[in-house]
Protein backbone atom coordinates (compact mmCIF):
# COMPACT_ATOMS: atom_id res chain seq x y z
CA UNK A 1 0.00 0.00 0.00
CA UNK A 2 1.31 3.40 -0.98
CA UNK A 3 1.38 6.17 1.60
CA UNK A 4 0.75 9.45 -0.20
CA UNK A 5 -0.56 12.80 0.99
CA UNK A 6 -2.81 13.17 -2.04
CA UNK A 7 -4.17 10.95 -4.79
CA UNK A 8 -2.32 10.89 -8.10
CA UNK A 9 -4.44 11.64 -11.16
CA UNK A 10 -3.34 10.23 -14.54
CA UNK A 11 -2.92 12.99 -17.09
CA UNK A 12 -0.87 13.59 -20.20
CA UNK A 13 0.41 17.12 -20.69
CA UNK A 14 3.56 19.05 -21.53
CA UNK A 15 5.89 20.80 -19.08
CA UNK A 16 9.33 22.33 -19.29
CA UNK A 17 11.83 21.48 -16.57
CA UNK A 18 14.62 23.99 -15.94
CA UNK A 19 17.59 22.41 -14.23
CA UNK A 20 20.79 24.29 -13.42
CA UNK A 21 23.38 23.78 -14.86
CA UNK A 22 21.90 21.45 -17.52
CA UNK A 23 19.35 23.84 -19.01
CA UNK A 24 15.80 22.95 -20.08
CA UNK A 25 14.14 19.61 -20.72
CA UNK A 26 10.75 19.20 -22.39
CA UNK A 27 8.79 16.47 -20.62
CA UNK A 28 5.35 14.89 -20.55
CA UNK A 29 3.35 14.58 -17.34
CA UNK A 30 2.15 11.07 -16.50
CA UNK A 31 0.30 11.88 -13.32
CA UNK A 32 -0.13 14.79 -10.97
CA UNK A 33 -1.21 15.38 -7.40
CA UNK A 34 -1.29 18.36 -5.09
CA UNK A 35 2.10 17.28 -3.73
CA UNK A 36 4.04 16.28 -6.83
CA UNK A 37 4.28 15.14 -10.40
CA UNK A 38 5.63 12.23 -12.44
CA UNK A 39 7.18 13.02 -15.84
CA UNK A 40 8.80 11.22 -18.76
CA UNK A 41 11.23 12.55 -21.38
CA UNK A 42 13.51 11.20 -24.08
CA UNK A 43 16.38 11.15 -21.64
CA UNK A 44 16.42 12.23 -18.01
CA UNK A 45 19.59 12.26 -15.98
CA UNK A 46 18.56 14.14 -12.88
CA UNK A 47 20.37 13.52 -9.62
CA UNK A 48 18.23 12.73 -6.58
CA UNK A 49 17.40 15.84 -4.54
CA UNK A 50 18.19 18.20 -7.46
CA UNK A 51 16.07 21.34 -7.50
CA UNK A 52 14.18 21.99 -10.74
CA UNK A 53 11.61 24.51 -11.93
CA UNK A 54 8.49 23.23 -13.71
CA UNK A 55 6.89 25.65 -16.16
CA UNK A 56 3.40 25.09 -17.53
CA UNK A 57 0.22 26.90 -18.49
CA UNK A 58 -3.37 26.07 -17.59
CA UNK A 59 -6.33 26.95 -19.78
CA UNK A 60 -9.69 27.24 -18.07
CA UNK A 61 -12.86 28.97 -19.27
CA UNK A 62 -10.98 30.81 -22.02
CA UNK A 63 -8.35 32.13 -19.60
CA UNK A 64 -4.70 31.06 -19.60
CA UNK A 65 -2.61 31.16 -16.44
CA UNK A 66 1.14 30.56 -16.45
CA UNK A 67 2.87 28.79 -13.57
CA UNK A 68 6.41 28.10 -12.44
CA UNK A 69 6.82 25.68 -9.56
CA UNK A 70 10.01 24.73 -7.78
CA UNK A 71 10.35 21.00 -7.30
CA UNK A 72 12.79 18.47 -5.97
CA UNK A 73 13.72 15.22 -7.69
CA UNK A 74 12.59 12.29 -5.55
CA UNK A 75 13.59 9.58 -8.03
CA UNK A 76 14.86 9.37 -11.59
CA UNK A 77 15.38 6.55 -14.07
CA UNK A 78 16.59 6.85 -17.65
CA UNK A 79 13.27 8.26 -18.91
CA UNK A 80 11.05 8.88 -15.86
CA UNK A 81 11.30 11.19 -12.87
CA UNK A 82 9.22 11.86 -9.79
CA UNK A 83 9.20 15.37 -8.36
CA UNK A 84 7.76 16.81 -5.19
CA UNK A 85 6.60 20.44 -5.24
CA UNK A 86 8.43 22.86 -2.94
CA UNK A 87 6.28 25.55 -1.31
CA UNK A 88 3.78 26.14 -4.15
CA UNK A 89 1.80 29.40 -4.03
CA UNK A 90 -1.83 29.15 -2.88
CA UNK A 91 -3.24 30.04 -6.32
CA UNK A 92 -1.07 27.35 -7.91
CA UNK A 93 -2.30 24.75 -5.42
CA UNK A 94 -5.87 25.73 -6.31
CA UNK A 95 -5.06 25.45 -10.04
CA UNK A 96 -3.49 22.01 -9.50
CA UNK A 97 -6.51 20.87 -7.48
CA UNK A 98 -8.87 22.09 -10.22
CA UNK A 99 -6.76 20.37 -12.86
CA UNK A 100 -6.71 17.09 -10.93
CA UNK A 101 -10.46 17.28 -10.29
CA UNK A 102 -11.21 18.04 -13.94
CA UNK A 103 -8.94 15.23 -15.09
CA UNK A 104 -10.55 12.80 -12.67
CA UNK A 105 -14.07 13.76 -13.79
CA UNK A 106 -13.27 13.82 -17.50
CA UNK A 107 -10.78 10.96 -17.71
CA UNK A 108 -13.21 8.56 -19.33
CA UNK A 109 -14.72 11.22 -21.62
CA UNK A 110 -11.59 12.84 -23.06
CA UNK A 111 -8.51 11.72 -24.95
CA UNK A 112 -5.26 12.32 -23.08
CA UNK A 113 -4.12 14.98 -25.56
CA UNK A 114 -7.22 17.08 -24.85
CA UNK A 115 -6.35 17.97 -21.26
CA UNK A 116 -6.03 21.74 -20.78
CA UNK A 117 -2.39 21.81 -19.73
CA UNK A 118 0.34 22.95 -22.07
CA UNK A 119 3.88 24.23 -21.51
Amino acid sequence: MEHRWSIRTPIQADVVLSIAPWGKVHATVLDISIGGISVVAEQLELPANAIVTLAFSLEHAGQTSHHRLPGQVVYCSERRAGLVFINPANETVRALRDLADAAKNDLTDRAADQFPLRA
